[in-house]
């Protein structure tokens, strides 16, 4: 079932993310977020970029290159919903990204620079947008969603991971 009010419609995993991002404004919470994911980011040293709490996990560089590769996603579909494509667009398996990436072929500097170079887009994005066009809806794969809650998902998908590199990566 997916959870939809006049100004939010998603499925259910994006829960999570909208309620990281902490509000309705998808630029608003971006920039107020923004410095503090960078500085996390910026933080880890690259001689733990390849560490992996458990042998079946992400190292940190591909967490890094998963919430990279995320962001180019939901910009994308965000892009598409304000520019008037009707969809559907295709879904997305994280995982197939993630074994298809190069990342391990990357330097750690390579990959947080290419994380700065698209928070930087995104930002351009968001300041793109038309405040009617947050309310449009598109269909992805079998679920629904609005560009306000890609806007929101776009703050809350890399909150969501700094998390997780905290308490179990310990960065």
């Amino acid at each position: 079932m997916q959870s939809s009010n006049p100004k939010l419609t998603y499925p259910p995993f994006a829960e999570n993310y909208i309620r990281e991002a902490a509000g309705t404004d998808p630029l608003a919470v971006f920039q107020f977020h923004q410095d503090a994911l960078f500085q996390f980011i910026i933080s880890i040293p690259a001689a733990r970029s390849n560490y992996r709490y458990a042998p079946d996990k992400w190292t940190i560089q591909q967490v890094l290159q998963h919430i990279n590769d995320t962001e180019r996603v939901l910009s994308y579909r965000l892009l598409a919903i304000c520019r008037g494509d009707v969809g559907p667009l295709p879904s997305f398996d994280e995982n197939q990204y993630a074994s298809a990436s190069l990342q391990s072929k990357h330097e750690w500097d390579s990959t947080i620079e290419e994380w700065v170079s698209l928070r930087k887009s995104t930002q351009f994005l968001l300041k793109s947008i038309d405040h009617d066009n947050w309310e449009k809806v598109i269909q992805v794969g079998d679920y629904s969603i609005s560009a306000r809650a890609l806007g929101l998902m776009i703050t809350g998908h890399p909150l969501h991971h700094r998390t997780i590199l905290q308490t179990r990566y310990g960065c």
